[in-house]
């Protein structure tokens, strides 16, 4: 018995030092996968995750569902919030989102590498209430800043951060801001290779986009509707550098470095009932004195139906090689101090085959106004190609703005605010056509300085015209009895009557 018992004792002690080895070799090994799979050599080598979530989806971390805070009015800001800070551990990943109503009141905060594609019938709401004093509403739906860094201070600078992300609609897809005073659907800045694709933008009360010191973005196939905001600057999609001095963005994670916006595209778009739909209102210098200019801006292949154009439909201040091309624009009419297009204290615009309607002006071209502290702006700069390219756009005469709408030049405001007005034919205005009817068209048969009237007495037809041969007064008539060659003519030498 007893050496049996010696014999388990030792059998016992083998495999208790056995497993006390597997554990000091395995765990400092699991601790390098550990760091291996956390690093981001790891996570941009590693194939994205994709998601699919649905109203009735819960957190992906399900613990959230426990939280005090989490309840029916707050749920979907906790679903989407709980995806985006997935992603920003796996570096990136795709987003999927079904069909159905999203209340978001808290905005959500989006990594790098993250595409949301969203499937017919997605509505996006923008809510205010949270169902606790513990979460509070802010204006936003979306800040494309890392959710770890959205609440520290001077995170990121230039264009370094959010990058490469994607909001993709399938169908209609709506992001309905409920007319929530100066909310915004979309906060960027410090951005690059960012892409909205068929969006409706509906119901705002402030930008629908605050687009800061991004580069190579593209807003494409999307609409933007009614913003219930009369506010001269409240453009649909605002142009601004991250300012200290303009205090044109608030939020502390960017550094504030002025950088503009380099590389923008909006194409395919449809703009309504708002008072601008692209533009910019203030400027920014840096500490040289130089003007920090977004550039490279196209806009092409838009409609812009009832956007009044108080100072500009779009206001391209301080803005560098600028391509604004076959745009339709159809304004209100209702004041006389509208424009389709401004450009101010712009350097190099190429504006061609646009069309417009119901303007006061169709475009101004001037300096900007001094502001911020800041020097005078730059001062506009057109080529004379560029200045002929103006000659391919067109107006079309509306029911308040007739053959008196003009492009008005104003190169130096201030100091000489000197005007230089160019009647819109100067800028390609169609001919109307000429009516028929109209006793003054010179085709008309019934003018009588038409040659061709029959009445008219220079018409060489008209048998009353003196020159007319067949005219029996002409005397070179042979039959005119006057004629000294008619042998009728009883003067005629060759007149055989002749005594």
């Amino acid at each position: 018995m007893s050496n049996s018992i010696k014999n388990y004792s030792k059998k016992f002690a083998s495999l208790f030092i056995a497993l006390i080895l597997a554990i000091a070799i395995v765990s400092p090994m699991q601790s390098f996968v550990n760091d291996i799979t956390d690093s981001p050599q790891y996570i941009f080598a590693a194939k994205k995750p994709t998601y699919t979530i649905s109203p009735s989806s819960k957190p992906y971390f399900k613990k959230w569902t426990k939280y005090t805070t989490y309840n029916k009015k707050s749920k979907h800001w906790y679903l989407f919030k709980s995806y985006m800070e997935r992603f920003e551990k796996t570096g990136g990943g795709t987003l999927i989102v079904k069909k159905g109503t999203y209340n978001l009141p808290i905005c959500v905060y989006v990594p790098s590498n993250v595409t949301f594609k969203f499937q017919d019938g997605v509505v996006i709401k923008k809510t205010s209430a949270t169902g606790t004093k513990k979460l509070h509403n802010n204006g936003q739906l979306f800040q494309l800043i890392a959710p770890s860094k959205c609440k520290k201070k001077n995170a990121v600078g230039n264009y370094n951060g959010t990058k490469n992300v994607k909001f993709l609609g399938t169908g209609k897809v709506t992001f309905q801001m409920m007319k929530q005073n100066t909310a915004c659907a979309i906060i960027m800045a410090q951005n690059q290779n960012v892409n909205f694709k068929n969006i409706i933008f509906k119901n705002g009360a402030g930008h629908y986009f605050e687009l800061d010191a991004s580069k190579n973005v593209t807003i494409e196939s999307c609409k933007f509707q009614k913003i219930f905001n009369t506010g001269k600057t409240c453009e649909a999609i605002n142009f601004d550098t991250p300012d200290s001095a303009t205090g044109g963005f608030s939020f502390i994670w960017s550094k504030k470095d002025k950088k503009p916006n380099v590389g923008v595209t909006i194409k395919n778009c449809a703009f309504s009932d708002m008072n601008r739909a692209i533009g910019t209102h203030k400027y920014s210098q840096n500490s040289n004195g130089v003007d920090m200019l977004h550039t490279n801006v196209t806009i092409t292949n838009n409609t812009f139906t009832r956007v009044k154009g108080f100072e500009g439909a779009i206001m391209t201040f301080d803005w560098k090689n600028v391509t604004i091309s076959d745009n339709k624009f159809v304004g209100t009419g209702q004041e006389n101090k509208t424009f389709a297009i401004a450009l101010l204290s712009t350097v190099g615009a190429n504006i061609t085959n646009n069309t417009f309607e119901n303007y006061c002006n169709t475009i101004i071209i001037r300096r900007g106004f001094q502001a911020s502290g800041y020097k005078d702006p730059a001062e506009v700069q057109m080529s004379d190609a560029q200045l002929e390219m103006l000659a391919t756009n067109k107006y079309q005469y509306g029911t308040v703005t007739t053959s008196d709408a003009q492009m008005t030049v104003m190169p130096y405001w201030p100091p000489t605010r000197t005007m230089v007005y160019y009647p819109i034919e100067a800028i390609g205005a169609p001919e109307e056509p000429e009516d028929p009817d109209d006793p003054n068209n010179p085709d008309d048969p019934n003018n009588p300085d038409d040659p061709n009237n029959p009445d008219d007495p220079n018409n060489p037809d008209n048998p009353n015209n003196p020159d007319n041969p067949n005219n029996p007064d002409d005397p070179n008539n042979p039959d005119n009895p006057n004629n000294p060659d008619n042998p009728n003519n009883p003067d005629n030498t060759n007149n055989p009557d002749n005594p």
